[in-house]
């Protein structure tokens, strides 16, 4: 038996494979996912850091470090684990991390800005510390600090730096002294982090002396 199919049929037929295709391909393009799942960095008692990060299956990682900062090579692979831990060391008041991925998701580095710990009796207070950053499943990025007691953060946008402030301000603390907040990186944009030390504004005679702002370590960079 012969089969004839109007024009109507033969259209309805095309579409569905056009969508079946276009199906398919962002199917594709959903299951492209980035070979890091999350990682946390966090300080160490010695100034080091510690990088603990999150492997989809299949992947293995490769640590190079140089003077200039660190790279962790993602390619396929069998791994005994999909979370591995690596030290790394502040060089020059400066660690500096970039990801490098066989696959196409662009994976943003981070460098952070802070000052070797020292014993020096002469050393300033350090306001901000035992603090960690993580790249969380959902591509947001979590900061968790510590600071003094009777001091307590404010956070803020600057929109003339394009950066994050976290001001740090005297106040009844938390039982803790602990505190994270949660930030989002926008693709094409620099995640900026920065913590400023406010000192009360007061009156010199006459004259009202205006709030002020010390920059405290660390500073985040997210690329």
């Amino acid at each position: 038996m012969k089969h004839f199919f109007t024009p109507l049929t033969i259209i309805t037929i095309l579409i569905g494979l056009t969508s079946c295709s276009e199906q398919t391909s962002l199917t594709e393009t959903l299951s492209q996912e980035s070979q890091l799942k999350s990682y946390s960095l966090t300080t160490a008692e010695d100034g080091s850091y510690i990088l603990e990060h999150t492997l989809t299956e299949g992947t293995t990682s490769t640590l190079i470090s140089t003077t200039a900062g660190n790279e962790i090579i993602l390619s396929d692979g069998y791994s005994d684990s999909s979370t591995k831990t690596s030290v790394l060391p502040l060089v020059n008041n400066e660690i500096k991390i970039d990801f490098i991925s066989e696959n196409e998701v662009s994976i943003p580095g981070i460098k952070i800005l802070d000052e070797k710990i020292t014993t020096s009796s002469a050393k300033k207070i350090d306001y901000v510390k035992d603090y960690t950053v993580s790249l969380l499943n959902d591509g947001s990025y979590e900061l968790e600090f510590s600071l003094p007691n009777n001091y307590i953060p404010t956070y803020t946008f600057n929109l003339e730096l394009n950066r994050q402030e976290i001001i740090l301000i005297a106040g009844i603390s938390n039982e803790t002294n602990t505190y994270s907040h949660n930030f989002i990186k926008f693709e094409g944009e620099k995640l900026n982090i920065v913590f400023l030390r406010a000192k009360k504004s007061h009156t010199l005679g006459s004259k009202r002396i205006n709030r002020l702002y010390y920059p405290e370590p660390p500073e985040l960079e997210i690329d």
